[in-house]
Order: C-alpha cells, then structure tokens, then sequence
C-alpha cells in the first residue's frame, strides 16, 4: 500500500513537545458531550449537500426475505450506490451517515412510501432512492429500487428490479443502478466511472461487507463503536489491499478517536499519527467533496496547532484566523473553539461549552 506521511503532519508530531504544555491544557475527567458532537458533526454532512439543485437521499433497503434479517445487506446498497452516484457532477448526494445511521426506522419502513419520503423531507432532499432486497436460493438476490421527487411526491418510474448473485458481481448490478438513477433524475446517460474504480481496487464482496460494518460503528462519536469500527476496517483492507476507501475510512476512524481524546485536554499525537500513516496516497481526489475524506480532520488539526503556535508567538490575530480555520473544518471539535474564544471570538465559548462541559 502506497503511504503519505505529509510533511506538514511530521512537523505537527515534531511540534508537540515544545507546546506540550500549551496543548494539553488542563487534562479533563469529564468525557466530551459526544451526542453534542454528533449532532453538528451531521449537520456538517447536510450543510455539505444542501447547495446543491438536485439532492439525493439513498436509504437502506428493506430486507424482504425469509432467511432473516441481513442489517449489513440492508445498509451496503445506499453505501455502494453513493460511491457511484457521487461520480456525477449535476447532483449532490447525502454521506450515508444520515441515512444509514437514521435508527428511528425500522426495517418495515424501508419501503413504505410515506416514511421515505418523510425521512427524506427531513434532510431537504430533492428526490428519495429506497429498495427492498430478497435472498433467494443458491446465493442470490433480487432487489427493487424506487425513485421519488419529493416535492411533487411523484415516482419517476414503476420500481426498478434487478437479479444476480450475492457476490463480486453485485458491483456491476450496482453499477447498473446507479445508472439508471442518473438517467432518470438528471438525464446522465453515462455509466458511472466509479465502477472502473472499484475494479482497479480488486474490491471483492466480502471486503465491501466487512467495509459496511465499519461505516455502521464509526456513524458516530463512539469510543467503544469506533475500536469495533477499526476491526472490520482492518478485515477489509487485509481482504483487499487496495482499497483506497477503506484505508481512508480506518485512517478518518482513528482521527475521529483522537479527537475525542484532544477535547478532554489530553495528547492525542499517537492516535493522530497512526490515522495519518495510513492515509493512502492516492494524488487528486475528485470526489473529495462528497467522501468524508480524513483529510478534513488534518487539515484542521494543522490549523490548530499553527494557531497554539501563535498564541505562543503573542501573535492573536494569526491565531485567530488558523483556530477559526480549524473550528471551520472540524466544527464538533470544542479545542478549536475554547481556543478561538482565547484570542477575540466572542460567540466561540458558548460552542465549546456545548461540546464539552470542561470549558
């Protein structure tokens, strides 16, 4: 696996122990409000989509069959149909976070018309994406998609349904679908290019599966949720080793983890330096916009330590424009913003205090 280890970052890790002191503050026994944290750390992921002109919603299928429920299976199509649907320039499509971890509804919901298009509604959405899946002997499925625009409460089409094995191949079933969401919401005739993607990655089945769990237990800021998250990371990526997604997404689960331990005013540069070295070096990123790339948290973990330098410095000004930076990237980090009230910004405790009751 080809590994960056930016220079800006060795020179954070290298920075720590001269502002130690500076950096730790006093160490916190309260846990940080990680409800708190949650809570604007999804609203980050709505605000991100909600300039869009056309914003899709893909909820996870309703497990219709009688094998028993398969909550993985449910939760891998809105997964897999976002890696596709995000290679489309015309749409915005919301993280899986706010579907997937939307635990008010129920399996029974999962194809009711009514509750799609409520839960749909709540995020803003423009048009709605849900389905229903049915195991069927000898390892393979059939699936029903349907499509909804919101404001008109209207389907574009009788429900999709599509049939194959439960295995490698569900990619290119995938892959299909998407395809004809984008032909059907934007008028896209294209295939989507992510599929060429995932091919060049070797993603088998299994490895998408275990990839699935980890986007389940790392939904949240959970310490607990997010040692289980990093466990089925690390099964996938071992599966395929080439998974750039998953590297990206056990190196944003570990950040996600020092960033609790950085809000309790505790050091947080070993767990931070194992997220960043496993950040794959994957050059541009034209999806960036759309993933929640690990890249968010360094950047503004940069920023906080430039701004704890000028505070050191006797420099506010710059300080306040890299904490502001920091708060910006990372707004459920209340470091960022105990800090930044620090040196001028008014409005800055009182977030702090939301975040964490150390303040």
């Amino acid at each position: 696996m080809n590994q960056a280890f930016p220079v800006k970052i060795v020179f954070f890790l290298l920075l720590l122990g001269p502002i130690r002191a500076v950096l730790a503050q006093t160490p916190c026994t309260t846990p940080p409000n990680t409800q708190a944290m949650d809570r604007v750390f999804y609203d980050n992921l709505i605000n991100r989509t909600k300039s869009e002109k056309i914003r899709i919603a893909v909820f996870p299928f309703q497990d219709g069959g009688f094998i028993g429920d398969d909550p993985t299976l449910a939760s891998m199509f809105p997964l897999s149909l976002y890696e596709f649907l995000t290679d489309y320039k015309e749409t915005g499509v919301y993280h899986p976070f706010l579907t997937v971890g939307d635990k008010t509804l129920t399996n029974n919901d999962l194809f009711d018309d009514d509750k799609m298009l409520e839960a749909a509604k709540k995020l803003g959405a423009t048009h709605v994406v849900y389905g229903m899946f049915q195991k069927q002997p000898q390892n393979t499925m059939r699936f029903f998609i349907k499509i909804k625009d919101v404001e008109k409460n209207q389907s574009l089409t009788p429900p999709l349904e599509y049939a194959g094995d439960i295995g490698d191949r569900y990619f290119s079933i995938i892959a299909d679908a998407a395809s004809d969401i984008a032909r059907l919401v934007f008028k896209e005739k294209t295939r989507p290019k992510g599929f060429d993607f995932f091919l060049t990655q070797h993603v088998s089945f299994e490895a998408f599966r275990f990839f699935a769990k980890g986007m389940e237990a790392s939904s949240h800021y959970n310490d607990t949720s997010l040692e289980i998250a990093k466990v089925w990371f690390e099964k996938a990526t071992s599966l395929s080793y080439q998974f750039t997604r998953g590297f990206e997404e056990r190196a944003r689960t570990l950040l996600m983890q020092a960033l609790i331990i950085k809000v309790s005013g505790k050091n947080f540069a070993q767990l931070y330096g194992e997220g960043v070295t496993l950040i794959p070096n994957t050059g541009k990123n034209v999806k960036a916009s759309y993933h929640l790339s690990p890249k968010r948290w360094t950047e503004s973990g940069e920023a906080y330590v430039s701004g704890l330098t000028m505070m050191q410095s006797n420099a506010p000004a710059e300080a306040k424009t890299s904490f502001t930076k920091a708060a910006t990237l990372v707004p459920e980090d209340a470091m960022a913003w105990y800090n930044l009230s620090k040196v001028g910004d008014g409005n800055a405790l009182a977030k702090a205090r939301e975040l964490s009751s150390c303040f």
